[in-house]
């Protein structure tokens, strides 16, 4: 999705590390090691990083959530859900 944006764009960049952990991500920037494309709620409001709105491109990611019905969600999978419910709706 973020290479389409920026192919839409016209613009190059230069991808030096890829990250499976979307917290990482923060962390990296903290450190110095490169600006991120990162999800809201990943960053809040009070954290020591500068957040930039994305204007212009189609950057929505779809997330699912599915669960047994024939039992109760664990607990990390309600945090999930939670997560969701306060940040990405």
């Amino acid at each position: 999705m973020t290479d389409r944006a920026f192919t839409a764009a016209r613009l190059h960049r230069h991808v030096a590390i890829e990250i499976t952990d979307i917290t990482a991500g923060a962390d990296f920037v903290r450190h110095g090691l490169g600006i991120a494309l990162l999800p809201r709620g990943v960053v809040g409001p009070h954290d020591d990083l500068t957040m930039l709105p994305i204007t212009g491109a189609e950057l929505d990611w779809s997330i699912s959530l599915a669960i047994p019905d024939n039992r109760t969600p664990s607990t990390a999978a309600r945090a999930f859900e939670q997560f969701v419910d306060r940040h990405l709706k």
